[in-house]
């Protein structure tokens, strides 16, 4: 008997009912008819894991596609006619159509569409914060109201207090991005334009409480991290830890041309991010702090053994620290971070 007449006769058994598809499959399976239903549900999961991560692929990219033209068409649209419009029609195709996207946005994710909602919860605080911008601006030029820096300073906190309970009703990332992106703005802005105009302070002076500002903001973000993974706003997190560990470490990298002994604190600093990456489970984090040792650890071998005999010593213990630094890494990663699991979302989620 060939394989396709056996088949077929196995086929015929299972149709007449004198046997199941489970007591075949039992005859091959030690797990008994549990096995047997344990595999079927397996299977029939991972077929449909496959099958939604296919069409929400498919999905996001169309959507993807979609948003970065329409955006783009939007924004030729506006710079193309811009002389030609008026001051209301220069508030209109900015500040308007901020507002229409930004009301579609709302209705869709009401109505449940939440990857089209996001694509215009993405676009739409652009346009509509550049519309506020311009509106500003018009008021200004032509003296209706006195814009001053508290003005604008009122303005900024309220667009972040917008984005922020906008974002909130939604349960949108994309709006949440916005309202940490204007908080932070809006806090630079309070100190450099506000209070530095106020207060009579050297230039050196202002330049060390924007460095330590940044530092302080950069260890907020890192401190965010895992109380936003329990959101709904979890795919910002990745992003928390990219700028939080790169503001602390960029801003000691200023600090170390100032002051020999920041040289010290950076290497101590550098250490910690590391080990806080070990504690959130961050692959691309690992990658930013190891960078930023490498780099470490070039500038001090070339600035204190550079014009000395022992320059090729140094290479050579350079050469020999950075091998460990990638062994390390790799033992870290395979040990602490790929075996819990956890991915990076670097960029926010297109889809909540």
């Amino acid at each position: 008997m060939e394989k396709k007449d056996a088949l077929d006769q196995i086929k015929l058994w299972i149709d007449s009912g004198l046997v199941s598809s489970k007591d075949v499959l039992e005859m091959f399976d030690d797990g008994g008819v549990a096995g047997v239903e344990q595999r079927h549900a397996q299977i029939h999961s991972k077929q449909d894991k496959l099958s939604w991560r296919s069409v929400i692929t498919f999905n996001k990219v169309l959507y993807l596609l979609g948003g970065l033209i329409l955006g783009i068409g939007i924004i030729t649209f506006i710079i193309q006619v811009w002389d030609s419009l008026g001051d209301l029609g220069q508030i209109m195709i900015t500040f308007g159509v901020g507002v229409l996207l930004l009301f579609l946005g709302f209705n869709y994710n009401k109505y449940g569409a939440k990857m089209l909602s996001s694509v215009l919860n993405t676009i739409g605080p652009i346009i509509f914060s550049l519309g506020c911008a311009v509106l500003v601006s018009i008021i200004y030029e032509r003296g209706w109201l006195e814009i001053t820096e508290f003005t604008v300073f009122g303005l900024l906190l309220l667009l972040t207090t917008f984005y922020f309970i906008l974002g909130i009703l939604q349960r949108s990332t994309q709006l949440i991005f916005f309202f940490i992106a204007f908080a932070i703005i809006t806090i630079y802005y309070f100190f450099m334009v506000v209070l530095f105009e106020s207060w009579s302070l050297s230039y050196n002076t202002q330049i060390q409480i924007i460095q330590w500002l940044t530092i302080i903001i950069g260890a907020s973000l890192l401190c965010g991290i895992l109380p936003i993974k329990r959101t709904f706003a979890s795919g910002l997190h990745g992003l928390f830890g990219f700028f939080g560990i790169n503001m602390i470490l960029f801003t000691v990298w200023f600090k170390m041309f100032d002051s020999g002994l920041w040289e010290i604190f950076f290497l101590f600093i550098n250490l910690g991010a590391i080990a806080l990456v070990v504690f959130i489970k961050s692959t691309l984090l690992m990658v930013v702090a190891v960078l930023h040792l490498f780099a470490y650890i070039t500038y001090i071998t070339s600035r204190y053994f550079a014009d000395s005999l022992t320059w090729p010593v140094a290479l050579i213990f350079l050469g020999c620290i950075l091998l460990g630094l990638g062994y390390m890494t790799v033992r870290i990663h395979k040990y602490y971070i790929k075996d819990a699991g956890e991915h990076d979302t670097f960029l926010p989620k297109i889809v909540d």
